[in-house]
């Protein structure tokens, strides 16, 4: 994922990602839990890629913050 694409989204659009990521995230720890997964390095970048997620959306949080002040 390309962080500059993802700063400039919405919070709409940003909640959007997260939450499909999230579900990918689940699909991906099943698929291990039950030995079926082929890629096992896809789950660790699934769970890179939503921290990475989580983290813009606090940083947009916190920048609308100090802006309202």
């Amino acid at each position: 994922m390309e962080l500059e694409k993802l700063r400039k989204l919405t919070e709409k659009d940003l909640a959007k990602e997260v939450l499909k990521l999230r579900e990918k995230l689940i699909q991906l720890q099943a698929e291990v839990a039950m030995h079926q997964a082929k890629n096992f390095r896809a789950l660790r970048t699934a769970r890179r890629d939503h921290a990475r997620l989580l983290t813009i959306k606090n940083e947009q949080a916190i920048i609308r913050e100090v802006n309202h002040e």
